[in-house]
């Protein structure tokens, strides 16, 4: 609202660039990079649309709508913007010639527009605060014509943001009904939608389409596992209603800005959208008896699942004998595509419980137990043969007997 745009190194988190919007008295309704970074666009309340080039900072072109621009997008492959305006419309510029390609007038306010990843469609979310569930509308627009327009409704009051799955199949919708809506994109139905009691100002997917965050006028972040279908968190920090949201490219950061004090705020969000592990399971091999000395007839088998229960590929599994003698064909083994790694249990030569512990990372320790037990192989007199004695007399040495296992040791416990 100073009348500036700053960029910021976040590995620093100090101020590079400040690009000087206007004289100071309007605000800056939305900003956007380009796809390769080299350009940056805002939109404007005094109705500027503005370029910069990223690298010098150089103000690069400057579009003149006479009125307030509420938000810019880039296409997918940086060859048109976008712009949704106060009056109304949505505007493409074609970035290569400076020229405007396509208008749409939508017979309400435009607060947020939205390329699809394949940049065919561009969302327009509408309405304003007196308008009610016939104008809160969103409009999917065909790039490259201005006819075809779908009609998404389900909204009772303005929209705020719009925002495309990475993948394309499902539209994000926040509002000022308090509600975030999915829509199924073939078939334009609305599939899904979450009640969160506070105006909702902006929506925004993880780069994997996971995760969906939005940002509510009750100055929290709503954080949603679209996945497992349930609430990972609420994120609190703002002192504003957060009124923008990023993903890093690599979903481990989001960033959110929300007014005055405290304008933006850097949250690292890996714990959620990062499928480390987070279960870690016997899956076979645990109980077996054989023969002490003996190699186990089946490999013990563990299993390594991430937050959402999807199986991870490639993480380091150690296994280690904790009780008996026993030894392992490997006592490292990164886990397959499934999820699991296994590993060959011999059994000590004394009879009794082997133990083998199986850890993954930080997570609480599975222990498969085997027993190996001693079967008898020989059996031999030690003393007490041939002696003489007088009769009714007991013998002055007892008769003794070794009984040795399979192994050749002493056969412990055995019935003579």
């Amino acid at each position: 609202m100073d009348g500036t745009v700053r960029l910021w190194d976040v590995e620093t988190l100090s101020n590079t660039t400040t690009l000087k919007t206007s004289k100071g008295d309007t605000w800056t309704g939305s900003v956007a990079f380009s796809p390769d970074g080299s350009t940056l666009a805002a939109g404007m309340q005094d109705g500027k649309v503005r370029l910069w080039d990223v690298e010098t900072g150089a103000n690069t072109a400057t579009w003149e709508e006479g009125i307030a621009v509420n938000s810019v997008a880039f296409s997918p492959d940086g060859k048109i913007l976008a712009a949704g305006l106060d009056g109304a419309t949505v505007k493409l510029w074609d970035l290569e010639t400076e020229t405007s390609t396509s208008f749409w007038w939508l017979a309400d306010r435009v607060k947020s527009v939205a390329f699809s990843p394949d940049g065919s469609t561009l969302a327009a979310g509408l309405g304003n605060s007196a308008s009610g569930p016939d104008h809160a509308t969103i409009k999917l627009l065909k790039v490259g014509t201005e006819s075809g327009i779908v009609t998404l409704r389900g909204h009772t009051v303005y929209i705020n943001s719009v925002v495309f799955s990475p993948k394309g199949t499902t539209l994000a919708s926040g509002a000022g009904d308090g509600t975030v809506r999915m829509w199924d994109l073939e078939t334009g139905t609305n599939t899904e939608t979450f009640d969160l009691n506070s105006t909702v100002w902006t929506v925004a997917f993880s780069p994997d389409g996971s995760i969906l965050a939005a940002g509510l006028g009750n100055h929290s972040i709503w954080i949603y596992d679209l996945e497992t279908g349930r609430v990972l968190g609420s994120l609190v920090g703002h002192l504003f209603a957060p009124h923008s949201l990023a993903f890093s490219l690599d979903g481990t950061i989001l960033a959110s800005g929300g007014g005055r004090y405290k304008p933006v705020v850097i949250w690292d969000v890996s714990e959620w959208t990062i499928p480390g592990p987070v279960t870690l399971d016997k899956i076979s091999g645990d109980g077996q008896q054989e023969p002490s000395g003996a190699q186990l007839a089946e490999p013990l088998v563990a299993e390594v699942k991430d937050r959402r229960g999807n199986p991870l590929e490639g993480v380091e599994v150690t296994f280690s004998v904790t009780a008996g003698d026993g030894s392992l064909s490997q006592g490292v083994v990164n886990t397959d595509s499934s999820g699991r790694a296994s590993t060959v249990l011999t059994l000590g030569r004394t009879p009794g419980t082997n133990a083998v512990a199986v850890s993954a990372g930080d997570l609480e320790p599975e222990i498969f137990t085997a027993v190996g037990v001693a079967i008898p192989r020989t059996f031999e007199k030690v003393t007490g043969d041939d002696q003489e004695g007088v009769a009714g007399a007991a013998l002055a040495h007892p008769f003794v007997v070794s009984v040795l296992d399979h192994n050749g040791l002493p056969h412990v416990g055995g019935t003579v």
